[in-house]
């Protein structure tokens, strides 16, 4: 039997939806939870898209950060501001509005200094193209693992088109005993058959790879 749907009269109180965000030359599909209210009235002018059935939602991405935009409205009761973040593409059109404010986003992605510490990418598919996630690995271990796993040291160029940390999809990881101790790291998503010929055990994680 079909579930019911909301009881009449309810109204949602978030919704769940997502931004499109450049990254280099590619574009990830950046997902949020935002405000009803506050969706309904940003949602054309920032470019923010309900989610339904898409694939390639990137949750909690550390690094970069999309703009943010703040509508102020003024009206017979007072003043009232409402803020979410916008998708690239939209961002030359807010400028010359001054209902909006834009803040930029603050931090930036960096290469390790540290000689004991590598920083390390690999590629992944995003909503369009391909962008490299960063993060750090001790060196002696990167030279250990990187021609099985397909991991790249990371370059300053590499730094515009990359991403640090998220917390959806999951990626996948490869695990393999080497000199005695047992190794765990994320692998290059086109290299897992590579890496399980060469002994590594391969969990998939949940990117999709097209």
């Amino acid at each position: 039997m079909a579930s019911p749907g909301p009881n009449p009269g309810t109204t949602t109180k978030t919704e769940a939806v997502f931004i499109s965000l450049d990254v280099g030359a590619a574009k990830i599909n950046y997902a949020y939870t935002m405000p009803h209210a506050t969706y309904t009235d940003l949602n054309t002018d920032l470019g923010i898209t309900k989610i339904t059935n898409q694939t390639s939602l990137f949750y909690g991405v550390n690094a970069p950060k999309p703009w943010r935009a703040t509508k102020t409205t003024e009206t017979a009761t007072g003043i009232t501001t409402k803020s979410s973040f916008c998708s690239t593409d939209k961002i030359a059109s807010l400028r010359p509005k001054p209902e909006y404010n834009l803040q930029a986003p603050k931090g930036s992605l960096k290469i390790s200094g540290n000689p004991n510490i590598t920083t390390v990418c690999i590629s992944i598919p995003a909503a369009t193209g391909t962008v490299k996630y960063l993060w750090n690995m001790k060196t002696d271990v990167y030279n250990l693992v990187k021609t099985d796993l397909g991991i790249q040291k990371a370059t300053k160029a590499d730094l515009n088109d990359a991403i640090r940390g998220m917390s959806s999809p999951s990626l996948p990881t490869a695990t393999k005993k080497i000199s005695g101790v047992g190794r765990t790291t994320f692998v290059d998503p086109t290299k897992l058959d590579d890496a399980a010929a060469k002994g590594w055990t391969i969990e998939n994680g949940t990117i999709v790879v097209v």
